[in-house]
């Protein structure tokens, strides 16, 4: 099971995502409201996704993808904007987004790309836990 790690101050993102992972192998493991406790919660938890907001209480959401990206680049980074621009998305895929989805948010969007990043990027534990044969 892929652990996914929230980064929403939005209650109603929050639901979103909440139903779209529902039926992936994805399991939400952590929400985070800031910038902080985005970053802590990465440190211990080592999530398998990161879901992030570009609006953040202290931060920016692309502030928070660059310093994650950092720690980890095997991690699948997906950031949600409102903001849509070229500067936005580039500047979002350089600092390691690997999807950017756009508000509003659309619950099989966002469960498609889920499915989609992990199949093609799948990690030891993934193929383990669908191959039982594999350990």
């Amino acid at each position: 099971m892929s652990g996914v790690l929230l980064v929403t101050a939005d209650k109603e993102v929050s639901r979103l995502v909440k139903l779209a992972i529902r039926d992936t192998p994805a399991r939400l493991t952590h929400e985070a409201h800031t910038a902080t406790t985005a970053i802590e919660a990465f440190a211990q938890l080592s999530p398998r996704i990161v879901i992030v907001d570009l609006f953040l209480p202290e931060s920016s959401g692309l502030d928070v993808l660059s310093r994650l990206h950092k720690v980890s680049d095997k991690c699948i980074f997906i950031l949600l904007t409102r903001i849509q621009t070229r500067d936005t998305l580039e500047r979002a895929f350089r600092m390691g987004a690997h999807d950017v989805l756009a508000y509003p948010l659309k619950i099989e969007t966002l469960k498609d790309t889920i499915l989609h990043r992990l199949s093609a990027q799948p990690m030891q534990e993934d193929l383990e836990e669908s191959d039982p044969t594999a350990r």
